[in-house]
């Protein structure tokens, strides 16, 4: 694929991919980045290597309950 066979390895985890790319967008400010060749970008996906993004879903769930000391659960109604 014309990607380089030496260079550096390095693992650089970040948060917020989905939405904004905060985590990504830090780790550029701090130059963290600006010296590699090439990137693999681990998703979710099926354990193989993909040139583009797989897709995303995006929802909201609401569940209701109410909270109560695990000394006394029995107080409490589950959200789950």
């Amino acid at each position: 694929a014309g990607l380089p066979k030496h260079g550096k390895v390095r693992l650089l985890a970040t948060v917020d991919e989905e939405i904004g790319g905060l985590g990504s967008l830090e780790l550029t400010r701090q130059g963290l980045v600006h010296d590699v060749d090439a990137m693999i970008v681990g998703e979710a996906t099926t354990n193989r290597l993909e040139y583009a993004h797989s897709g995303s879903f995006d929802y909201r769930i609401k569940s209701y309950g109410h909270l109560a000391h695990s000394s006394d659960p029995s107080l409490g109604v589950n959200a789950v």
